[in-house]
């Protein structure tokens, strides 16, 4: 990736020192000229010393900024090609965390937009470093499902969810996955059709539970699961079983949420 100009932080530069010491009252031509100067090279060495060192390891000041992730700072381009094969899993990862932020911000006003941030950070992330890469896609691509569904390109947020459900590193992203599945089939074949949908995401929660997995991204989508299936339940049935299962569904997602915040 090209390197940028690195911007020096609110440092003027030489000729905005020497005009600013021009316009402070200097009387004489010459003052100004040998107040510029001096004043010039001090700013050029205070503006030095506030830049990054260079990230190849060389000690000097980086002057250009990695094109991608905006982060990694180098004293010249022949450093950034020293650099590159180290720096690339790790820009790559910082790469897609920022394009990820980007698509969340942009979810509500702009889906359209956030769902191809999602595509994007979800391919800088398969070049990312091997331990993040699986995270980094689960993430991005469960995002990109839900943003596709504000568009109502449900083929897109399914394939999406598949794509989540195939990358996710734990049963959390993968049980998020599954009710953003059962809830398009809700939508477009009826709750009736929804229901075993979402009583297999429920069941997948809880085998994760019990098999000793307990983050909060999965506390957090089993009570996603729960509210789901609960109220797919009260669309379709109204024995008092049924109606009774709905309610401790509900009455267990709230003491679930209630256990995250407090934890």
């Amino acid at each position: 990736m090209v390197a940028e100009e690195v911007p020096e932080g609110g440092i003027p530069t030489a000729a905005a020192v020497a005009e600013e010491v021009a316009e402070g009252g200097i009387p004489t031509a010459a003052a100004t000229v040998v107040c510029g100067v001096a004043d010039d090279r001090r700013a050029a060495a205070t503006a030095a010393s506030l830049r990054p060192p260079c990230a190849c390891g060389c000690g000097a000041p980086g002057r250009l900024r990695c094109g991608r992730c905006k982060v990694a700072c180098y004293a010249s381009r022949a450093c950034q090609a020293r650099d590159a094969a180290r720096h690339r899993p790790g820009c790559h990862e910082v790469a897609s965390e920022l394009a990820y932020a980007r698509a969340l911000d942009a979810q509500e006003a702009d889906p359209r937009s956030s769902a191809a941030l999602c595509r994007e950070a979800a391919a800088l992330a398969g070049k990312a470093a091997p331990n993040a890469r699986a995270g980094l896609a689960g993430k991005a691509w469960l995002a990109a499902g839900r943003a596709h569904q504000l568009t109502q390109e449900f083929d897109k947020a399914l394939d999406a969810y598949a794509e989540c459900v195939r990358a996710a590193p734990g049963p959390g992203l993968e049980v998020d996955a599954l009710v953003g599945e059962a809830t398009i089939a809700r939508r477009l074949r009826g709750a009736a059709a929804s229901l075993p949908k979402f009583e297999a995401c429920v069941a997948r929660a809880a085998a994760a539970v019990a098999g000793g997995a307990d983050s909060h991204r999965l506390l957090a989508a089993q009570a996603s699961a729960w509210v789901n299936f609960a109220t797919t339940i009260l669309q379709t049935s109204t024995d008092d079983a049924s109606l009774a299962r709905a309610v401790d569904l509900l009455e267990r997602s709230v003491d679930q949420r209630m256990r995250i915040i407090l934890e």
